[in-house]
This record gives C-alpha cells, sequence and structure tokens, in this order.
C-alpha cells in the first residue's frame, strides 16, 4: 500500500500535485504554505474487476476540498470530475449554492459533450467537501476568512464547511464530542427510492411532454408493444444467458482438463517441495473448476425452466391470434426496428436545433396545464430542459426514448436484487432499455433525460474548541456497513489513517472472505478528513452523528 510523501515547501505544480494526492493512501498534513488551509487527510481505494473509483484534493485561497467520485460505464466521466471539478470550484474563493450549482450543471454539459464525440457514455457520482478557515489576526484584533501570505500574525479559531453531492456516494460527518442522546440527522442519497426523487422525474417527463405540444412539436410516436412480443424478446435475452453460461462451463472444462494434466506430470516426477505445492495448486484448480461448473449446471437449469416458460407464453400468444394479427404483430416488429433511420435521426437533431430554450412564460403554463403547484421550480425545470436540448443535438438517435421515465425493478435476469432503477423504456428486455440506480448524476447522457447534475449542498461550522471528522465513501463501503457502524469506527479511534484503513479492512472482509470473491464486490474509495481548528487532543467518548 503506498503513501503519500511529504508535500513540498514550496506550492507544486497543479500536475505534479495530482500524481501527488492520486494514490491509494494519505495521511499527512497538508502545510500551510503561502495561504493553504493546514487539515489532516487519509485516502484509501480497493478496486473491483471494474476500477471505476476516482478521488481528488485541491487547495487554494485559503480553501481545501476533497471529492470521491463513483463512476459507472467507463472511467472517463470520473477521471473529468478528478482533474478539474475542484479547481473549478475554488475559481473564486469559496463558492456559494449558486456558483456549486453552476459548475455542476457545467462540467456536466462539457464533459458529456466531449463524450459524445467519441461515443463514451459513461457517468459518475459526485461527493466533495470544502473548507474554508476562520482567523483572528494579531495585530488588529479582527476575525475573517481571509488568510494573508506570511499567516504568522494570525490563528484559526473556526472553519466553515460545505458538502455537496449528486447520486448514492455518501458522506458522514461525525462530532468527536457529542452526546450519545443526540439525534442524528440523515440526508438520504439521490435514488429512486427516495419519494421526492421519484415525483422530480416524473413531473419533469410529464411537463416536458406538454411543454412540446406548446412549443408546436411532434408528438413522439413509440410502438405499440405486445404481450407477444415481451414474450420473445425475454426468450431471446435468456438465450443469450444461456450461451454466456455455457461458454462458461467450456472454459471451466479446459482449465480442469489442464489441471489434470499437470497433477499427472507432477505424480510421475519425484517427490519434492515443489511438486507436491503444483500438486497442491491442481487440486485446487480441479475442485473449484467442479464447484462452479455444480453452479453453472443449476443456473441453466433454473433457465431452461425459464426458457420453457417463456417459450410456452409466446407459442400460446400464436395460438389466441390468427393470421392477420399475426401480421400485424410482425410489422409492429419491423415497425420498431426501424424506428430510428439514418434520416430521422437527422430529423430529430434538426428538430432540436429549430427550436429555443424554453421560456419562463411556456414553462409556467405546462406546469399550470398539468394542475401542479405553480411554486415548482421554474428555473430547474428550464434549465433540465436545456440540458435535454443539447443532449439531443449532440446525441439525436434515441432521443425521443431518453424523453421518458419509468421507475420500476430491474429484470430478476438482469441482476437478481432487482433494485429500483430510472429507465427510459417500460420493457426491461427491449433494446431500448437503458436504467440508472440513482436519480441524479454526472454525465449518463444516454440514460434518462430527466437525471440531473443538480447538487444538494449541506453546510456547518466547526468552531474553536470543537473537533468534527468527516468521511466521504462511495457505495462500495455503505453496501456493506451501516452508517451507525461507520459512525462508531471514525468516533472510537484516534487518527483518520486508522479509520481509513479499519474501514477499508472491514469491506475487505466482507467481500474477499464472507462472500469468498477473487476482487472487491464493488470499488471502494474511503476519504477521512480531520476539521480541528484548535487541535484538540483525542478522548474517547459516547457520540453521535450527523449524516449526510
Amino acid at each position: 500500500m503506498s503513501r503519500f510523501q511529504k508535500w513540498p515547501d514550496r506550492q507544486a505544480e497543479p500536475e505534479k500535485a495530482f500524481l501527488f494526492l492520486y494514490c491509494s493512501c494519505t495521511t499527512d498534513w497538508m502545510p500551510t504554505y503561502g495561504n493553504r488551509l493546514s487539515l489532516p487527510c487519509a485516502v484509501l481505494n480497493e478496486s473491483s474487476s471494474k476500477n471505476q473509483d476516482r478521488h481528488s484534493t485541491f487547495n487554494a485561497d485559503g480553501v481545501s476540498a476533497f471529492g470521491v467520485y463513483d463512476g459507472h460505464g467507463g472511467t472517463e466521466c470520473a477521471q473529468a470530475l478528478a482533474d478539474s471539478l475542484l479547481p473549478s470550484l475554488l475559481t473564486n474563493g469559496f463558492p456559494e449554492d449558486a456558483v456549486v450549482e453552476d459548475v455542476f450543471w457545467g462540467i456536466d454539459e462539457d464533459v458529456g459533450s466531449a463524450m459524445a464525440k467519441v461515443r463514451c457514455h459513461a457517468g459518475s457520482t459526485c461527493t466533495v467537501l470544502l473548507v474554508k478557515g476562520r482567523f483572528e489576526h494579531k495585530s488588529t484584533g479582527e476575525s475573517s476568512s481571509e488568510l494573508p501570505s506570511g499567516c504568522a500574525s494570525s490563528r484559526l479559531i473556526g472553519m466553515h464547511a460545505k458538502l455537496a453531492w449528486v447520486g448514492d456516494s455518501s458522506g458522514l460527518v461525525v462530532d468527536m464530542q457529542a452526546q450519545a442522546e443526540t439525534p442524528p440527522l440523515l440526508t438520504p442519497p439521490h435514488t429512486p427510492y427516495t419519494e421526492a426523487e421519484r415525483t422530480l422525474l416524473l413531473r419533469l417527463a410529464d411537463v416536458h411532454k406538454v411543454l412540446r405540444r406548446l412549443q408546436g412539436k411532434k408528438e413522439d410516436s413509440f410502438p405499440v408493444v405486445t404481450d407477444l412480443m415481451r414474450a420473445q424478446r425475454k426468450e431471446a435475452k435468456l438465450k443469450k444467458i444461456a450461451a454466456r453460461r455455457a461458454a462458461d462451463a467450456k472454459r471451466l472444462s479446459s482449465a480442469e482438463e489442464f489441471a489434470m494434466l499437470l497433477k499427472l506430470e507432477m505424480l510421475l516426477q519425484p517427490s519434492s517441495t515443489p511438486a507436491l505445492t503444483a500438486l497442491e495448486q491442481a487440486d485446487a484448480v480441479i475442485e473449484a473448476a467442479a464447484i462452479e461448473a455444480a453452479a453453472i449446471e443449476l443456473v441453466e437449469a433454473d433457465e431452461a425452466g425459464q426458457l420453457q416458460c417463456a417459450s410456452a407464453a409466446s407459442k400460446g400468444h400464436r395460438r389466441e391470434k390468427d393470421e392477420g394479427m399475426s401480421s400485424v404483430c410482425g410489422a409492429k416488429v419491423a415497425v420498431e426496428a426501424d424506428s430510428e433511420t439514418e434520416e430521422e435521426m437527422h430529423g430529430s437533431r434538426a428538430e432540436a436545433e429549430a427550436y429555443e430554450d424554453a421560456s419562463e412564460v411556456l414553462v409556467r403554463q405546462a406546469i399550470w396545464d398539468l394542475g401542479l403547484e405553480t411554486s415548482d421550480d421554474v428555473a430547474l425545470y428550464r434549465r433540465a430542459f436545456r440540458r435535454e436540448r443539447i443532449m439531443h443535438m449532440a446525441l439525436p438517435r434515441n432521443a425521443k426514448y431518453r424523453r421518458r421515465c419509468f421507475i420500476h425493478r430491474r429484470a430478476k435476469e438482469k441482476d437478481e436484487n432487482e433494485p429500483l432503477v430510472v429507465a427510459i423504456d417500460d420493457d426491461p428486455f427491449s433494446k431500448h432499455h437503458k436504467d440508472l440506480m440513482m436519480s441524479r448524476s454526472i454525465g449518463d447522457w444516454t440514460k434518462c433525460a430527466w437525471v440531473l447534475p443538480h447538487p444538494q449542498t449541506l453546510e456547518f461550522d466547526v468552531s474553536a474548541g470543537e473537533h468534527k471528522r468527516v468521511v466521504l465513501a462511495t457505495d462500495g463501503l455503505w453496501d456493506i456497513m451501516s452508517h451507525q457502524e461507520v459512525m462508531a469506527v471514525a468516533r472510537d479511534t484516534p487518527s483518520v489513517d486508522e479509520v481509513a484503513e479499519i474501514l477499508m479492512s472491514k469491506a475487505r472482509i466482507e467481500y474477499l472472505e464472507n462472500r469468498r470473491l477473487d476482487k472487491m464486490g464493488d470499488d471502494t474509495t474511503v476519504m477521512v478528513i480531520d476539521l480541528n481548528p484548535s487541535n484538540l487532543a483525542f478522548e474517547a467518548r459516547r457520540t453521535c452523528c450527523v449524516i449526510l
């Protein structure tokens, strides 16, 4: 496990600073050279086979910034955020909420447009912490958030912090001096499990549909999907799954055969320690292959039953329909296959370019026509509709599908956990079906257009004599540990590096030992920051926390 080296005595170039920061673990104080704020920070990262998590830190104008980014569909979006989000937020010092929103929306447009040109469809969650100090100047006796260069005559008397996030990564703020009876405050992540998030998604889709009518745009037409078509899609999907399982079984058979040959060769050689070790390895390969092959047989048997059900349903529909109706169904299948021709795609782009952004009056009229509360955030609606238009011009294919919003559980054939998702088609086996397990993110331009990069923010203070500890982590940690468990570790551990080590070790034990996986079940990043303006000594006490 590599660790950070000490920061240089002078301010490093941004590229060099990034190389220092992008390591698997850091536990050093960032020195206050120039106008930098000194904060202890520890970061640990364990990758799964995807390796899509990223993190970054940045310091400018007396403000320290920390971020974790959980990428999906590729690393491009998360890497772009790690490279540029924090410097953009701190361009003019500690940002107001409006500036944070502008930066999140702006970087989504920049990254999304760049990825659209190369047909990249990645996205990312984002959770950032921004901290500025409050200083008392010895010469004047006044306090301010300004940290002048050469601040020997000033002392730190407190801190002001802001968290901003989109997606299902979370932050945890632990008050190291709070009493046990203090009630915790929990802000849920942005997922379709939250009623407010579901309402916003569905309202955006409905209001935009009415808005298109008010603007004189043609109605989106979709092929009628029959039960027969659904059965056929499911049958085709399950056949693909069965074929993939068969390929896995063939691969395992080859591995087992090779191991048996290796074992035979070792048995023919004189006994030696290397030979015995090779025999043990061969036995392990054979045993593992047998276990996995048995598991595949069970899965294939289950899938065979499902295939028979799907096939029976398909044949039943065929018996019920006469020849004329069957031809209609066939025509509908053909219409769906040809619903996005090159000509229609160019027409879709031309339509997006021909219309200007929706005016506030039209948006209010659309909200009124639906009978919704006129107090809704019209500015957010207009921003979302402008983003959809930009996405439409950059990716004209399937734009009409991205304007739809369906919230349902993912098909069990695709995910045994059947999580709640935001999708663009109500048929999980449709070729147009794409979904996300979160209701807000950056990027993801090929998914539902109403999954927005709109951040939530929360601000808090740390006064002199107080000590708070912040844990930022991706869902690789939160999926296997509760907020209360993380809080207990953070509160009862003296240093930030020990907290990061303990939390990551628990994740390793769960994924690698309890679940017996070869790698982590999900990318896991843990970042721990201490906010301790008075540099208080650690005292183990019973406490509670604020969960963000």
